[in-house]
């Protein structure tokens, strides 16, 4: 059955500019927790409009990588952004959460700034996915910058904006979770992060008992709280930071 294709943008909001924001990692019991924010250009012969689509309905890891890059390729601005998990465990995962997308805001602002000669902050409004936002100011080149804002429940399966940034998180953590199963096999081996992405899978939680939790799980959740903490060494030279865009 073929998919029908997403609205680019919501025509509820005047906004000329909509800025679609996602997060990725909120429930896992380890890791950071990344947030992305893209901007989509309204005909682009380059960009893949039909691929653009909630990352949860990829079953492709190829695919969705590759959905990425034609993403980062054409955008006119994307931005990834995380937070780890010692942040998480210090101010929770929902402020963490909202931490990353400031971050992601900020850099869109300053992004946008640079590629156009003059930015009407009145004409972006942010377009964010889930129930509930806290929205923050930026202090941009001297000026205080407030932006617009509107939460789309479900909104990854309804504009693409939002959508294309819910791709750019999600292959931003699993890039990550990956990296670190390269450097710490361990983790893989006594957790099985590779197949449950740090999630709560029934092996997870098993292991957890048994075993304790590691130095990248988040202390205050659930299962893995007070249990006892084994620090892995790291066993691979190779290192990826995935914060640069």
């Amino acid at each position: 059955m073929k998919q029908t294709m997403l609205e680019l943008n919501d025509s509820s909001c005047d906004n000329t500019m909509q800025i679609g924001i996602d997060e990725a990692g909120r429930g896992p019991l380890l890791g950071r927790v990344y947030a992305a924010a893209c901007l989509l250009p309204q005909n682009s012969e380059l960009l893949r409009y039909s691929d653009i689509k909630d990352s949860k309905k990829f079953s492709s890891r190829d695919k969705i990588k590759e959905v990425a890059t034609n993403i980062k390729e054409n955008a006119i601005a994307w931005s990834v952004h995380y937070e780890d998990e010692k942040t998480v465990d210090r101010i929770n995962i929902l402020q963490a959460t909202y931490a990353a997308m400031y971050k992601c805001t900020h850099d869109m602002i300053c992004k946008l700034k640079n590629k156009f000669s003059s930015v009407d902050y009145n004409s972006i409004i942010l377009l964010i996915d889930g129930r509930y936002f806290t929205p923050t100011s930026h202090f941009i080149d001297g000026d205080i910058v407030s932006l617009s804002y509107k939460c789309i429940e479900k909104g990854d399966g309804k504009f693409m904006n939002i959508a294309a940034a819910s791709i750019l998180a999600k292959v931003a953590r699993d890039d990550y979770v990956e990296s670190l199963c390269v450097q710490f096999p361990l983790l893989d081996q006594i957790y099985r992060l590779r197949s449950n992405k740090g999630y709560g899978s029934k092996h997870h939680c098993e292991a957890i008992r048994e075993h304790g939790i590691s130095q990248f799980h988040r202390q205050t959740f659930g299962i893995c709280r007070n249990k006892p903490i084994t620090f892995f060494q790291c066993h691979s030279s190779h290192t990826t930071d995935l914060k640069d865009n």
